[in-house]
């Protein structure tokens, strides 16, 4: 077999996958971002006035940026 037409399907198969990845990646956060809580109350940069106001608003899980070993292995397996 022809070892180009393999090392460039493999690179176009890598390729694929990254951009799978990145956009699922993006949906995920746009999905939580959408339904955040804050996006609910009139006033998302005030202090909320009751503590059961503040429990509403720290119910759901945050968007967390990932770790350092994460983003380097991210970082390894688009190269």
């Amino acid at each position: 077999m022809n070892t180009e037409i393999q090392t460039a399907l493999r690179r176009l198969g890598r390729t694929v996958a990254s951009f799978a990845r990145d956009w699922h990646r993006a949906q995920r956060l746009l999905l939580e971002w959408q339904l955040a809580p804050e996006r609910f109350v009139f006033r998302p940069s005030g202090v909320p006035d009751t503590y059961a106001d503040f429990l509403f608003l720290t119910a759901g899980p945050r968007p967390r940026e990932p770790s350092a070993r994460a983003r380097a292995q991210l970082a390894s397996r688009s190269r």
